[in-house]
């Protein structure tokens, strides 16, 4: 049980013997080595579980990055026509689409696999490399995104979508590690959890993919903490690493996909009403809190995407009653809450069928840590709640009602992604003079579901490119049908992610913030005595009344201090 207490009323803490404090940051650097090295396997893991072209409409974004501006420009050549995913006809061309000549390792072509479960990825081999017409980017998503992974484009497409898919779960994971980082103890034991409940599989796959969604995914988490930091923040230090966290993340968020803009305003809203900022004697951090999510909604009111989206996803209108369709739509739509955690959705194109350990697991997980947070709820927390939750309801309804279609016809899990962590992070937080405990059982049933769920998903993703979903059986070096060349076999890599994936949740959850206070707390201990000397420490406000730096109501809960139990 880690039994650090972090101090905010700006005394000395109790001296340390020297030697003591260096062999103490010398264990501290290993396990955050320890964490650093098991997240990249992780990430290598799922990086390799799947062929090019494996993540939703990857041939417009592979197309997409090979035409960014990073880019070699011999790999892309822009063309009048495009063919579209099925590689039968011509894609819709304007609104946003674009038409390219690409490698035709990265074309429709190489999408020869999608929608059949019980066909491996070997139909790749026979793919002709020469320039082959694809749909690219023209303004349909914001290019951040591209631009970055396109400096990882060659000739080489395999080789290049790999380093693609690592970069992209490295930004991920740095967006999430440092929200980790910036907040308090009891924000970032909440939100580790919370990241741990929603990110299996579907987050997973996405954070290394190279699909824009992954990155947005991760970045409304990371920006609802650090707003929530910024709000709570005591000192001046601690003011300045949530707000510059916080700006990273957004940024990231919008760069990669333009409805990031209504979750960015969503989570705005959340933090406010989570803080009750409007109480606070220093109403300019809401502002700043306000504008932020007032460039949210003017980016997503501005974009492209958003006026395509208005038309629908499909670009056509089913003659549907539309009262019939909103009812179907309403009582149908927790599959898509459920369908991020692997319950009854596929990954792929969603034609990756996952066991039902996985959904049914990371549900119970998902709901358990729900129903245990709204034990501990207030008005604020409920308000705050509400907002994320009518997020991810309204959304998809309106875009579904645009089409006359219903769950399950063309919005996806993904889409609703980004505010699941957001959600379980209120529930989670503790009110200000109340903390939340899970005892060390229920922390290890929580592990162990988590833990089997990824590796049921990892599995089952790598089996079903390497010989189709039609075999069966644990040892996946059997029946090999498709691999990566000059890579560890796929019993291997499985085998890595599953024990990295275990070796992560498991340093999270014991060593997770002490790992964490090298890098925030201490240092936000040090601002605290410092800023005292100075008379420079901002006021917050708890339940009505604003507290000082040596007040009792400023001093932290047991789960501030980094306790789960």
């Amino acid at each position: 049980m880690n039994q650090y207490h972090e101090d905010d009323s700006g005394e000395p803490e109790p001296s340390v013997p020297p030697g003591r404090d260096i062999s103490g940051s010398i264990r501290r650097r290993a396990w955050i080595a320890g964490l650093l090295v098991a997240l990249a396997a992780v990430g290598g893991a799922w990086a390799l579980s799947s062929p090019v072209g494996s993540s939703p409409d990857d041939d417009f974004h592979l197309a997409s990055i090979w035409c960014g501006a990073l880019a070699p420009d011999e790999l892309c050549q822009p063309t009048q026509r495009a063919t579209d995913s099925s590689g039968d006809g011509l894609a819709k061309l304007g609104n946003g689409v674009r038409g390219v000549r690409i490698p035709g390792e990265i074309g429709p072509g190489a999408l020869c696999y999608v929608f059949d479960a019980t066909k491996s990825a070997a139909c790749q081999a026979d793919i002709d490399p020469a320039l082959t017409e694809s749909r690219a980017n023209g303004g349909l998503y914001p290019d951040g995104f591209y631009q970055l992974l396109g400096i990882f484009a060659s000739d080489d497409t395999g080789r290049s979508v790999v380093l693609m898919r690592l970069a992209s779960f490295t930004m991920a994971m740095g967006l999430i590690v440092g929200a980790l980082a910036v907040a308090r103890p009891s924000t970032r034991r909440a939100y580790f959890l919370a990241v741990l409940a929603t990110s299996v599989p579907l987050g997973l796959f996405l954070f290394s993919s190279t699909n824009p969604s992954g990155l947005a995914s991760a970045s409304m988490g990371a920006t609802f903490v650090c707003a929530v930091g910024f709000l709570r923040s005591r000192n001046l230090r601690e003011l300045r690493a949530t707000a510059v966290m916080g700006v990273l993340a957004a940024a990231a968020g919008l760069s990669a996909r333009s409805d990031a803009g209504l979750y960015l305003a969503a989570v705005c809203a959340c933090a406010l009403l989570f803080e009750r900022a409007w109480r606070r004697p220093l109403r300019r951090r809401a502002a700043a809190v306000v504008v932020t999510g007032l460039v949210g909604l003017a980016w997503l009111t501005l974009s492209t995407q958003t006026s395509a989206a208005a038309d629908g996803i499909s670009g056509q209108s089913l003659d549907r009653p539309w009262t019939a369709v909103l009812w179907t739509n309403i009582i149908n739509l927790p599959s898509l809450w459920a369908g991020s955690l692997g319950w009854n959705w596929g990954l792929g194109w969603l034609d990756t069928r996952l066991p039902e350990t996985t959904g049914l697991g990371m549900v119970f997980v998902a709901a358990g840590l729900l129903f245990w947070g709204l034990g501990d709820a207030r008005a604020a927390k409920l308000a705050s709640g509400t907002v994320a939750v009518l997020a991810i309801t309204a959304a998809p309804l309106w875009l579904l009602s645009a089409d006359g279609e219903v769950v399950g016809e063309t919005v996806q899990p993904r889409y609703l992604l980004p505010m699941l962590p957001v959600i379980l992070t209120i529930a989670l937080l503790p009110n200000h003079r109340k903390f939340l405990r899970l005892t060390r059982v229920q922390l290890g049933v929580v592990a162990t579901i988590v833990c089997i769920a990824q590796s049921l998903a990892l599995h089952t993703n790598i089996r079903r490119y390497v010989s189709g979903q039609d075999r069966q059986g644990l040892n996946l070096n059997s029946n090999v049908e498709w691999w990566w060349s000059n890579a560890w076999s796929p019993m291997a890599v499985w085998m890595i992610g599953t024990i990295a994936f275990a070796a992560v949740v498991v340093i999270g959850m014991t060593k997770g913030t002490d790992l964490l206070r090298l890098a925030s707390a201490e240092r936000d201990v040090e601002a605290d005595r410092s800023a005292t000397q100075d008379q420079d420490v901002l006021p917050v406000e708890r339940d009505g009344e604003v507290a000082g730096p040596g007040s009792e109501s400023n001093r932290p809960t047991e789960l501030e201090a980094g306790r789960f139990d």
